[in-house]
């Protein structure tokens, strides 16, 4: 429930892009032809580093929250948001295990999503072209001020 305020905003703004986008394609199913054969994208030694950055950043968050506070876990998230949502996840998730740390979570979790959709939209209107710039720039600027709403309305 302490996501709810954070994430409901966002989470309807991209249900709504979600059925424009089906209902502008014209149909509700996606093009298997169309889809990439299937791989296998981690092996064995991409997911051990994997495992071992997650455990990295639990690690760091934990010293972060103990030398520099509540401050020092938003920014963080910030700058997680930046790079990784999932170790954001996971270490926002071992946070949240404590039940006092549970909004400061919920919170981190907020600021990180919306420093990562920040990047994806400068990326989008900085790189993309045309129909795409467009598409991604208009979607993601939506989703950056449903997310930017989420914030106030969980703060409030």
């Amino acid at each position: 429930m302490a996501l709810l305020p954070y994430f409901g905003p966002p989470l309807l703004v991209g249900a709504g892009l979600v059925g424009l986008g089906l209902r502008r394609s014209g149909t509700s199913e996606a093009g298997d032809d169309l889809a990439p054969a299937a791989r296998n994208p981690l092996r064995l030694g991409t997911a051990i580093l994997l495992a071992a950055g997650f455990q990295a950043v639990l690690m760091v968050m934990v010293a972060v929250r103990q030398h520099f506070g509540h401050v020092g876990v938003l920014a963080s998230a910030g700058l997680l948001g930046l790079t990784d949502m999932d170790a954001l996840t996971l270490s926002m998730t071992r946070l949240a295990a404590e039940a006092d740390l549970v909004g400061l979570a919920a919170l981190a979790m907020a600021v990180g999503v919306l420093a990562n959709t920040g990047l994806k939209l400068a990326v989008a209107l900085a790189i993309g072209g045309g129909r795409f710039r467009r598409a991604a720039g208009g979607g993601l600027l939506l989703l950056g001020l449903a997310s930017a709403l989420g914030l106030w309305l969980g703060r409030a």
